[in-house]
């Protein structure tokens, strides 16, 4: 157990997280700095990753400037209010204070005067979440920053220092966007254009292994490990090689329900156990938290908040000269108001950083593991800080452009990434960036280019019924996923009053709207434009009065969970169902429920399927569930693409189809599917 707590903490360059935990002594930490690993600086960058570097930084700037056009067409076809409730950007934002705190530096206070605007929005107003400042008349990016606090009407936010200064008495109106879709892209593109800075850093050499700039080393055996958490065989073959410091790079892929984040969190409590540093991405504060919250089970560990000060802020709130850095502050502020931005302004701040920096410098020294997103801009700080880590492990690998695993990569000599490219990747809206593979992962290029010199594969799930299985084992992972006989036959039976022999408990079902057109008394259910997206009445009928029907035979509602591909389908289903338990494919990745019921949506006689076309964000929608899967579509659309046809064939064959006068949970009057839930 560890005798320190853990603590959180970042930048405003990203979305960003940071979680600290200790146990080395002063004389333990000597020993590592001696056992520093040796400079690579007289390495050149392998010419492959001199022109991804080129090209990287161009596509950059085209998701940029696609996100800013994103917002743009939404404002321009609805309101503030709306854009909110996507989570895309907070707009018409008032300055009512600007000043210098202590431990969070430049803090600004902004106001809506929209009260119900503010309650409906998508961004969840969490301390630490990161955020991009623009102004609002040409949503004009002017700074990173990290939220604070929220009340009522008010949002207080941490200001990036490069941003530049504002000023109350002007009468701009500003925009706040969340950093995942600007900030971390406009951190990632100054970091590649700093390359010729990475000379020397541990993780060149990884680079020059990714590369084939130099042999990738073969290791044939790994020592056994006592494993500290119950784990099968895949699992203790993969922490062992993530251990093994004659590896260099190892890649762990974990399919739906195989316990990939155990195994991760495995690897690091061996790694405490002797004493290495280690340093612990994800792509998103979701996926931080995932993990925090499984270290605080197996840990001492106490949650802190994020940037570099506020992260440390209890930790720094104790430190001996926390009362000399609030009396700097207090003159900088008193300065401030009397002289501006004057030399005595400027001598008094140079004065309060440096002290500030030395108390961090002094916490983090100490510290034994980090968590963080790849994004970062802490990362930056961390060896001027005096932490290098002996490793780099990245969680949810397969979700970070590999442009953004290296920020991490290259703070350690060895890595290991663990995740899934057969699921979502990042989301990224310029299609000639995708097409040019900006959202290709390093652990997908690595598994390519190396295979099981470095790939560990995760082979046993725990999630969901074979049946549900099926159909992903066969189509993304060459049928060798396998259900453990925990999970193998369990069904809505054992958990609801549905019988064992009722239809309705089968484990892998679909509702066929297609078929409707040829029933009596039935309308066509199809898809309808809405505001830049797509809904379908017809399907989100058939959707409501299914779960409805769940809720009267007793399964409970945090037990389900309803998904499709389209906001316009989730905005319209959460009319009737509420917000709870109903969200996009994307929203629900990393997630599971008893029931997934998915609203396909998309019904045209173009077989156009548009996100559809992905088949990773259906491999995401099936392996949600545990004990049913049912999906509500159209068999016709589902004919226009290769993994749709597949799954339709393997509900075929080892599930059930059906049409809707089958249903005895439909009324008679919710038979007229084309018609909208809201009219009714």
């Amino acid at each position: 157990m560890l005798r320190r707590g853990a603590l959180r903490f970042g930048s405003v360059g990203g979305a960003i997280q940071l979680q600290l935990t200790t146990q080395l002594s002063t004389k333990a930490l000597r020993s590592k700095w001696k056992r520093r690993p040796k400079s690579s600086s007289n390495l050149a960058f392998p010419p492959a990753f001199t022109e991804n570097l080129r090209r990287w930084q161009k596509l950059l700037k085209m998701e940029i400037d696609a996100n800013e056009r994103v917002i743009r067409e939404h404002l321009s076809n609805s309101s503030w209010r709306d854009l909110s409730r996507r989570g895309l950007a907070i707009g018409n934002l008032r300055l009512v204070s600007h000043k210098v705190e202590p431990l969070c530096g430049r803090v600004v206070e902004l106001e809506t005067s929209d009260s119900e605007h503010w309650n409906s929005m998508g961004i969840k107003f969490k301390r630490g979440v990161p955020l991009v400042l623009c102004s609002g008349e040409r949503i004009s990016h002017l700074g990173e920053c990290v939220l604070l606090s929220a009340s009522e009407r008010r949002i207080r936010l941490k200001l990036d220092g490069r941003a530049p200064e504002l000023s109350v008495d002007h009468p701009t109106s500003y925009v706040l966007i969340p950093s995942v879709t600007a900030g971390v892209l406009h951190s990632l593109t100054k970091f590649l254009s700093e390359s010729s800075s990475w000379k020397g850093l541990p993780g060149e050499r990884i680079l020059q292994y990714a590369y084939r700039a130099v042999p990738m080393p073969v290791v044939h055996r790994d020592r056994k490990l006592q494993c500290i958490q119950k784990l099968n065989d895949d699992q203790q073959r993969a922490v062992a090689a993530a251990l093994n410091r004659s590896r260099p790079i190892v890649t762990i892929q974990g399919p739906p329900g195989t316990g990939k984040t155990a195994v991760v969190i495995e690897i690091i409590l061996q790694a405490i156990r002797t004493k290495q540093k280690v340093l612990v991405c994800a792509p998103s504060n979701l996926a931080i938290e995932n993990i925090i919250g499984r270290i605080r089970g197996e840990t001492e560990a106490s949650r802190m908040s994020l940037d570099p000060s506020i992260s440390m802020e209890e930790d720094l709130k104790q430190h001996n000269s926390y009362s000399d850095l609030l009396r700097l502050y207090e003159q900088l502020n008193e300065s401030i108001r009397l002289t501006g931005d004057s030399s005595i302004t400027r001598k008094i701040s140079q004065e309060a950083t440096r002290l500030r920096d030395s108390m961090r410098k002094s916490v983090v020294v100490e510290k034994q593991v980090i968590l963080c997103t790849v994004s970062s801009g802490s990362l930056h700080t961390l060896r001027g800080l005096g932490f290098f880590p002996d490793v780099v492990i990245v969680d949810e690998a397969a979700q970070a452009m590999e442009c953004a695993t290296w920020v991490p990569l290259l703070q350690a000599p060895r890595c290991v990434l663990a995740g899934d490219h057969c699921q979502l990747p990042t989301v990224l809206h310029s299609s000639e960036a995708i097409s040019q593979g900006l959202g290709t992962s390093l652990m997908e290029t690595l598994d390519k280019e190396f295979g099981s010199v470095v790939k560990h594969f995760l082979s046993v799930q725990h999630r969901m019924n074979e049946k549900i299985m099926r159909w992903s084992a066969d189509y993304f992972y060459e049928s060798k996923l396998q259900a453990h006989r925990s999970v193998a036959g369990i069904s809505l039976s054992d958990i609801s009053a549905i019988d064992g022999s009722d239809l309705m408990n089968e484990p892998l079902l679909m509702i066929d709207t297609h078929s409707v057109s040829r029933q009596r008394g039935l309308s066509v259910s199809v898809e309808r434009i809405h505001q830049q997206s797509y809904r379908n009445h017809g399907e989100a009928e058939i959707v409501c009065a299914y779960v409805q029907f769940l809720m009267r035979k007793g399964v409970r509602q945090c037990d389900v969970g309803v998904i499709s591909p389209y906001f316009a389908q989730v905005e319209l289903l959460r009319k009737t169902l509420g917000e709870e338990i109903v969200n996009t494919v994307d929203g629900f990745q990393g997630q599971q429920r008893e029931v997934i019921v998915m609203s396909l949506v998309r019904n045209n006689y173009e077989g156009r399927i548009g996100f559809l076309s992905d088949a990773r964000r259906l491999n995401v929608a099936v392996t949600r569930a545990r004990r049913q899967f049912l999906l509500v579509g159209s068999s016709s659309m589902m004919r226009h693409a290769e993994h749709l046809r597949s799954l339709l064939e393997c509900i075929r064959t080892v599930g059930k189809v059906l049409r809707p006068d089958q249903l005895t949970f439909l009324s008679v009057d919710a038979h007229a599917i084309g018609q909208d839930v809201s009219e009714r």
